[in-house]
């Protein structure tokens, strides 16, 4: 993604808000009902595939979604933009190549936005989602694993835009 193509991002932030609030609940694991954040994995991503400026705009926009999508508007989006912004700015010194590497930044950031926007959520006058230690963490770790299993397809869908770009 080296120019961001901004409403084929919007319509993956959509399909990504929309599969995160009806179809993600089926793979809940244990009995809290852990499920993994694709606004995180779409995060890392973006964050990976392009340019800083695009990522920070990107994760400012993933939060704005993951808000509207959520409890309150205002937490994500600060929450999602600090780690978007933070994620940015580290790619100067550390690189995010390889899979595992992307995985760990995944576990990192879903860590981050969940526990910035549970300490904003009072700030709201709101009490956010119940959550433990364990639960935010479960979430976390899931979203790293399922990361390389949702990148993949999205690899596949911008090697298709740059095939098509290239074309006559």
């Amino acid at each position: 993604m080296e120019a961001m193509h901004w409403i084929r991002l919007s319509v993956l932030v959509v399909v990504f808000a929309l599969l995160q609030s009806s179809l993600i609940g089926v793979i809940g694991i244990t009995t809290h009902h852990i499920r993994p954040s694709l606004f995180v994995i779409l995060l890392i991503y973006v964050a990976v595939h392009s340019t800083p400026t695009d990522a920070i705009a990107t994760s400012f926009l993933i939060g704005l979604v993951a808000d509207l999508f959520g409890y309150a508007v205002g937490p994500q989006v600060i929450a999602f933009g600090v780690v978007g912004t933070l994620i940015a700015e580290l790619r100067s010194f550390v690189v995010l190549r390889q899979m595992p590497q992307q995985m760990l930044a995944a576990f990192v950031a879903g860590a981050l936005t969940a526990g910035i926007a549970l300490l904003l959520y009072p700030l709201k006058g709101q009490s956010g989602p119940p959550t433990s230690l364990s639960v935010l963490l479960g979430q976390s770790l899931y979203s790293a694993v399922l990361y390389p299993f949702v990148s993949w397809p999205l690899d596949f869908v911008v090697r298709l835009r740059r095939r098509s770009a290239l074309s006559p």
